[in-house]
């Protein structure tokens, strides 16, 4: 007897119903929830446990804002029909939140972003890094994008000098998180390292790679 048609769809019309766009909001929304759980967890612990991994996952919150605005930027999701979707996006908890955060949720272009951050020295000091890369992929222009650093590899940098501090302190969970962040971004580099060896473009090995635990003078 042959089986009546089936509900819901099938594997091979996934692609046309999730775009990459869709796919890139599922993953940034999943990470927000998961940020703000593992926040209240670590608040309950209380002691030097709350206090180190509090301040790791606080600027883990704001670079993960600063992502969601600066990616979303010459894209619909800062568009005033869809500036909602990406607000839902930013975690409510870190050292932007709320005032930093309720102002980025208004910001349209890199101007009004750069007015949002100025009460941040840090998180401004970033922004005007990269700056230039937000400004060429605006003008469409990709030959120029390779020359700047994106806020994503900064990211990078400031989280791993994060997680090299959680060893300064004792007696707290924290380092067991930074030591995991730490190798994640080892692997990070040996994949950057092997693919400039494989492109044979060996001179663009320092742009990306972020040097662990650097000796200190």
């Amino acid at each position: 007897k042959d089986e009546g048609p089936r509900a819901g769809i099938e594997t091979s019309q996934v692609g046309g119903i999730l775009t990459k766009q869709d796919l890139e909001l599922m993953r940034a929304a999943l990470k927000k929830a998961w940020l703000e759980d593992f926040n209240s967890f670590v608040e309950a612990q209380g002691g030097t446990t709350s206090e180190v991994m509090g301040h790791m996952l606080k600027m883990e919150a704001d670079f993960r804002v600063l992502l969601v605005t600066l990616n979303a930027l010459n894209t619909d999701l800062s568009t005033e029909s869809k500036i909602h979707e990406r607000s839902a996006l930013y975690p409510e908890f870190g050292y932007l939140f709320p005032e930093g955060t309720r102002e980025l949720r208004k910001a349209v272009n890199e101007t009004m972003v750069r007015a949002s951050l100025e009460p941040y020295a840090k998180y401004l000091q970033l922004f005007d890094q990269v700056k230039q890369f937000y400004e060429a992929e605006s003008e469409g222009n990709s030959k120029s994008i390779a020359g700047f650093q994106s806020i994503e590899d900064l990211v990078y940098a400031e989280n791993v000098h994060a997680y090299e501090m959680a060893f300064e302190q004792q007696y707290h969970f924290g380092i067991f998180y930074a030591w995991v962040k730490l190798k994640e971004q080892e692997i990070r580099n040996i994949r950057w390292i092997a693919n400039m060896v494989i492109l044979g473009t060996k001179e663009h090995i320092d742009d990306t790679v972020v040097p662990i635990f650097q000796p200190r003078m």
